[in-house]
């Protein structure tokens, strides 16, 4: 285990992280890591594997879903171990870190570990106010003079201007492709469900 915690009352609870490219990499190594709690930390209840990726959500008969293949292989290590059988198994996935690093009191984990900058509402609002104080009265929003840069960054920040416009490309497309309807048929009925 990276680490773990034993409480007061005896049971304890253990964290693993596995940099696999895949779930399906993982499990030999998640199966290991268990046999050797098992072993070595009989009272552990909770065993929680942290992983750099999301479990996949689709599957077919033939291709199972991330979340069943940890399903099954919990099962089979339940099997398989007895300690296993009181150990709550957990994971802590890609969505899950990200969601706890974007958090405003992570700035500095993030600062520290990954570098950069980053791009928040509160850090364009300081480089405005910083950007407005340098120029001083010369600065009216009357007098701002777009660049080519702008396009891109209502882009990046999914601001106004581009929702407006991409809203008119999809209502455009979807017209035409409703008004084309030469291969599928003679009426827009045929290709209007598709």
């Amino acid at each position: 285990m990276e680490w773990y915690e034993v409480y007061d009352d005896g049971p304890g609870e253990g964290f693993q992280a596995k940099f696999h490219a895949t779930l399906e990499d993982a499990l030999g190594g998640m199966r290991e890591s268990l046999k050797a709690v098992c072993t070595k930390r009989p009272k552990l209840t909770k065993l929680t594997f942290v992983l750099p990726y999301d479990f996949t959500d689709s599957g077919t008969a033939n291709n199972k879903t991330g979340q069943d293949r940890w399903d099954d292989a919990v099962a089979r290590w339940r099997t398989d171990f007895p300690a296993a059988s009181q150990i709550e198994f957990k994971t802590i996935r890609a969505g899950d870190i990200t969601a706890r690093l974007t958090m405003k009191e992570h700035a500095g984990r993030r600062e520290y570990w990954f570098g950069g900058v980053d791009i928040t509402d509160g850090w364009l609002r300081q480089r405005f106010v910083e950007s407005a104080k340098v120029v001083g009265q010369r600065y009216t929003p009357e007098a701002d003079s777009p660049s080519s840069i702008n396009a891109t960054i209502d882009a990046v920040s999914c601001g106004p201007t581009f929702l407006t416009e991409l809203q008119s490309l999809i209502t455009r497309a979807t017209t035409a492709c409703r008004q084309d309807s030469g291969i599928r048929g003679a009426g827009q009925a045929s290709a209007t469900p598709l």
